[in-house]
């Protein structure tokens, strides 16, 4: 029996690079329950702030800026990331050019798996 309820994205959980492609891809997405997937309790949450904010706009903006994202999620292919134990810092390559990186993701393993690490502060902070 084949069923089909909606995208649902296999991610492989130990490897970091993954999980920071699929955040990224999620957020492109507006996709905050994807995102949720592969964040700690501390991404949830600002994430759900995020999903607010987001909600209040208006459909047209929404609808604007998520055809300016299907060309750049495209061009998120190559991701790097600086492992030290339970803490991973990863970035997602490139532009039309091959120059642009996103700002610096934290994740953390957490249970054995690689999840993205943002708190309100971090979020601030960038």
């Amino acid at each position: 029996m084949i069923s089909s309820c909606g995208t649902v994205q296999k991610i492989n959980y130990k490897n970091p690079k993954k999980v920071t492609l699929a955040f990224y891809k999620a957020l492109g997405k507006h996709d905050y329950e994807q995102a949720k997937r592969v964040g700690t309790v501390a991404t949830q949450e600002v994430l759900s702030l995020l999903q607010n904010l987001d909600d209040l706009l208006p459909e047209e903006e929404r609808a604007i800026a998520l055809a300016g994202m299907e060309e750049r999620l495209k061009l998120l292919k190559k991701t790097t990331c600086e492992i030290e134990g339970e803490l991973a810092k990863c970035q997602v390559c490139c532009d039309e050019l091959g120059v642009l990186e996103t700002e610096v993701l934290l994740l953390k393993k957490v249970d054995k798996q690689w999840l993205v690490h943002m708190t309100k502060e971090t979020l601030e902070a960038n």
